[in-house]
C-alpha cells in the first residue's frame, strides 16, 4: 500500500491536527484535544483535498537478465543473403512504470569484444581497429533521452548510442510483451518473489554514422550496405531494494 501524505493543520489556541491523505483519519497533535469546530473542519477539508491529487509511486528498476537477453544484427551480404551476428554480453537497467511509460529510462552497456558472427575470422576483424576497436573501446552504450508512448504496449525510445568515440542518436521501436510475477512462480519456489518484464525492440542503423564504413564499396560495387538491422529481445528482473544502486554498466 502506498504511504499517504501526512498533513498538519495548525489553529489558534495551541491546537494542531494531522491527517493521512489516504485514510481520512485525523488526530490532535498537541494542545486541546477537542480543538475548535473550525479547526477540525479545516483539517478534514485539507485531507479530502489532498486525496483528490494523485500520488505516483517511483518507477521500478529492472536489471537485464543476461541469460535471456538477445542483441542481434543483420546485414545484406553482397546482395546474395542476409547474415546475422550478435553480442553475447550486455548489462543494464530499465526504470519503468507501466502507468507512466513516458517517464521510463533505459541504460545498456554491451561488451564490444563479445561480438559473435559464427565466423571466427570475421569476429577477429570486427574487434579490430578498423571496426569496433574493442581493445580501446570496450563498451558500446545506449542511454535513453526521450520516451514517447505510442500505445499502452508500444513506445519509441530515442537515445544516445556510443560506439568507439562516436555518439549519435538512435531510435528504438519497442513493444512491452509482459510485466508481472514470474510465470514459473507457482511451480518453483525460488521465483515466488520475482517480478519480471519482457520487451522486444527493433531499429535500423546507418553504420557510417559511427564511422564504421569498411566494405561499403569495392570497385564501384556495394559490398555491405550502410543499413544494419538490429533486433533486441530483453527479459529484465526487478532489482532488489538493496541492489538498486548497483552497477548498471553505464556509469561515468
Amino acid at each position: 500500500m502506498r504511504r499517504g501524505r501526512l498533513l498538519t493543520v495548525r489553529c489558534r489556541r495551541n491546537a494542531s491536527y494531522s491527517c493521512s491523505s489516504n485514510s481520512f483519519h485525523f488526530m490532535p497533535l498537541h494542545g486541546n484535544s477537542s480543538g475548535s469546530t473550525r479547526c477540525r473542519l479545516s483539517a478534514a477539508l485539507a485531507c479530502f483535498a489532498a486525496a483528490l491529487v494523485p500520488t505516483h509511486a517511483a518507477a521500478d528498476r529492472y536489471m537485464l537478465d543476461r541469460d535471456h537477453t538477445l542483441i542481434a544484427f543483420f546485414w545484406n551480404h553482397l546482395g546474395v543473403s542476409f547474415q546475422a551476428g550478435r553480442f553475447r554480453r550486455s548489462r543494464g537497467t530499465i526504470e519503468f512504470d507501466p502507468q507512466r511509460i513516458s517517464d521510463s529510462t533505459v541504460c545498456v552497456s554491451i561488451s564490444a569484444d563479445s561480438i559473435d558472427t559464427n565466423v571466427p575470422a570475421l569476429d577477429h576483424q570486427l574487434k579490430g581497429s578498423d571496426w569496433f576497436d574493442a581493445a580501446r573501446y570496450s563498451d558500446i552504450t545506449f542511454r535513453s533521452t526521450r520516451v514517447v508512448e505510442l500505445t499502452p504496449r508500444t513506445a519509441e525510445i530515442t537515445g544516445d548510442l556510443t560506439i568507439r568515440d562516436v555518439t549519435a542518436p538512435a531510435v528504438l521501436n519497442v513493444r512491452m510483451n509482459y510485466v508481472g510475477a514470474h510465470p514459473l512462480a507457482g511451480l518453483r519456489p525460488r521465483y515466488e518473489t520475482w517480478k519480471i518484464a519482457g520487451f522486444s525492440a527493433t531499429t535500423t542503423l546507418k553504420r557510417s554514422q559511427w564511422r564504421l564504413s569498411e566494405w561499403l564499396q569495392l570497385g564501384g560495387k556495394v559490398l555491405v550496405p550502410d543499413d544494419v538491422e538490429v533486433r533486441i529481445e530483453v527479459e529484465a528482473i526487478k532489482a532488489p531494494q538493496d541492489d538498486e544502486g548497483g552497477d548498471n554498466g553505464c556509469s561515468g
